[in-house]
């Protein structure tokens, strides 16, 4: 997967008082993207989400349209983890990322059926409707406020609790903070720093021009730093 050195389009900050905006924004995003939920759920790394040997999305697509089982596992196995590690960059609720992960599935298999289905990129069918659904997580949420559980139970094994609880600090930020920015900036930011999809990936998946991703992130980026500067 192609990396982010040479695109990168952080606006600078200078003289900032807070520890989390004096760091630079890349590395703030990449340590906030390894939440207990990855490390538990999501052992493979970013660029081989998408390595599926010679198998090819298009034919299985096709094969799925015709409800093969084994073509629909095979999507499954090779997509789940990619949506999964981009509803959870987002949600920090293991049981709603599994949820919602679910439910990207169970879209694809509902449009199948009614033959409604014409994807020019599968990847950017399932990110688009992680990302929807997302977005109505949140509203749901919004309306329907519920005090959060802690998943002590979940830490791995010789963890500290100091260093879990600063992370944790760090990720409750920047998901805020994130939360505060439009839903094209929040996508995105989790496509280019949780998924690491080069430019031109992300410019697919969005269906928008390099160009326009780039300005995007631009400003995606610099209105993340304004959030987090005026919640310090």
């Amino acid at each position: 997967m192609a990396g982010l050195v040479g695109e990168r389009l952080t606006p600078q900050c200078t003289g900032c008082a807070s520890p989390h905006t004096r760091q630079n924004l890349d590395d703030l995003l990449r340590m906030y993207n390894i939440s207990i939920a990855e490390r538990i759920r999501m052992s493979v790394p970013p660029s081989r989400l998408l390595d599926a040997g010679s198998t090819d999305p298009s034919d299985l697509l096709q094969r799925a349209k015709r409800f093969e089982p084994q073509a629909l596992s095979a999507l499954h196995d090779m997509f789940y983890p990619l949506v999964f590690r981009y509803v959870a960059y987002r949600i920090d609720d293991l049981l709603a990322c599994e949820d919602i992960s679910s439910e990207v599935f169970l879209r694809l298999l509902k449009s199948l059926k009614r033959e409604e289905l014409d994807i020019r990129s599968l990847r950017a069918w399932l990110l688009g409707t992680a990302h929807h659904l997302v977005q109505d997580y949140y509203r749901w949420n919004y309306r329907h406020p519920v005090s959060p559980l802690e998943h002590h139970q979940h830490l791995p094994n010789g963890h500290n609790p100091a260093e879990e609880a600063e992370n944790s600090l760090s990720r409750q930020q920047v998901r805020a903070a994130l939360q505060r920015l439009t839903a094209d900036q929040q996508h995105v930011l989790t496509l280019r720093f949780s998924l690491e999809l080069s430019l031109q990936e992300t410019a697919q998946t969005m269906n928008k021009s390099v160009e326009a991703v780039k300005v995007l992130q631009f400003r995606a980026l610099a209105a993340l730093r304004r959030q987090l500067e005026g919640s310090r």
